[in-house]
């Protein structure tokens, strides 16, 4: 009577499905941290051939700022803003 009240509390499957699924959860942080790390660094690694320098992007929006800021402020007029801000954008189509 006891072996019998035993089988029924302890099932061998349900043990086995336990562990199967822990040892999936393993692999699967592992390959998480293992992208995870490939993806640093290769971030790490900076553009590629041809690709565009996202400092060349940046350089030009801040130019850009700049020139917005000082015809905003009044220091350069409606003629002279257009006429750098065409250089800027001619000159940031030309890097890309």
């Amino acid at each position: 009577m006891m072996s019998n009240y035993m089988d029924r509390m302890v099932s061998p499957g349900a043990w086995d499905v336990t562990v199967i699924l822990s040892w999936v959860l393993v692999v699967a942080v592992i390959v998480a941290l293992a992208v995870l790390a490939y993806s640093l660094l290769a971030r790490g690694a900076g553009p590629g051939p041809g690709a565009a320098d996202p400092r060349a992007t940046s350089k030009d929006a801040t130019a850009l700022g700049t020139l917005e800021q000082r015809y905003a402020a009044g220091q350069i007029d409606d003629e002279e803003f257009q006429r750098r801000r065409e250089t800027l954008v001619a000159g940031r189509n030309r890097s890309t």
